[in-house]
């Protein structure tokens, strides 16, 4: 039982360094991006990343209130896990048989953006 608490404290402050160390430094890519590249290369072997970060002072007030509404309607209700959403989703997708509907927050979906694989399986 130690083994697995002190393995989830490494983990929890590897991920809240890297968290920190983004607070200054843009990250160079996410997984999502990587993940996307591969798909592009399949295609053609050359393609490169080009992005250009922009301050958050200088996105429109509109367009973040726009991405909260269409991603994550209740953003200001929840503390990063939407339980009531994920349980709809759960019990949607388990009606239909299939993935149809995701539950992710905005949390967490950043979170799988910057450190998991962007892949779909």
């Amino acid at each position: 039982m130690l083994w697995a608490v002190l393995s989830l404290v490494i983990i929890q402050l590897w991920f809240a360094a890297h968290v920190a160390y983004w607070v200054r430094f843009d990250p160079s890519s996410t997984a999502f991006m990587r993940a996307r590249l591969e798909i592009l290369r399949e295609d053609k072997a050359a393609a490169k990343l080009r992005h250009q970060w922009t301050p958050y002072q200088r996105i429109s007030p509109h367009l973040k209130r726009a991405l909260i509404a269409a991603e994550d309607a209740r953003f200001v209700e929840h503390r990063g896990f939407d339980w009531e959403g994920i349980q709809q989703a759960w019990e949607r997708n388990r009606r239909e048989g299939g993935v149809v509907a995701g539950g992710s927050t905005i949390s967490q979906q950043l979170a799988k953006n910057l450190f998991f694989s962007g892949k779909r399986t």
